[in-house]
């Protein structure tokens, strides 16, 4: 590893078979001024997606939330893939269920549902991507996300 690399960490979590998954960004020494500008709309791209979170909702809302965050800043082309994806109940190696938060899935949010929020970018011309990612929690109240750590850039 080298001063300005930038590692992308995603943990896991189980408990009873029920998962939760965790990602962030380290950058090694100083990020450039660019890291930190991306870092900052994925940041508010990932908070505004997990905000989209409400029972009743249809799952491809958090995409659109993100979309209009990224999309004004060209960041939108940069995403990697779909903004989350249901957690629960499961067995090795996999914990994935059956909705993913794209157009055309037909479930809708409902209290009790776990997934994941990840507006995780990439961007090759550039040299680096970063991970942002929680496993949110939906309630009759709104959306909880399951971890209290922040969502900005960590620098080691």
């Amino acid at each position: 590893m080298s001063v300005g690399d930038v590692v992308c960490i995603e943990l896991a979590g189980v408990v009873h078979r029920y998962h939760a998954v965790l990602m962030r960004s380290v950058v090694v020494g100083r990020p450039t001024a660019r890291m930190i500008e991306v870092a900052a709309h994925q940041k508010a791209s990932h908070l505004a997606a997990i905000d989209a979170c409400v029972a009743g909702r249809p799952v491809h809302e958090p995409e659109g939330a993100a979309r209009a965050v990224l999309g004004p800043v060209g960041l939108h082309q940069a995403r990697c893939h779909r903004i989350g994806y249901s957690l629960g109940v499961a067995y090795p190696p996999g914990w994935l269920e059956p909705m993913t938060m794209v157009e055309g899935d037909a479930h809708v949010f409902e209290p009790g549902m776990s997934f994941t929020v990840e507006p995780n970018l990439h961007l090759p011309d550039e040299g680096f991507g970063l991970k942002l990612g929680d496993t949110v929690e939906c309630t009759p109240q709104g959306p909880r996300n399951l971890s209290s750590l922040g969502h900005d850039l960590v620098l080691v």
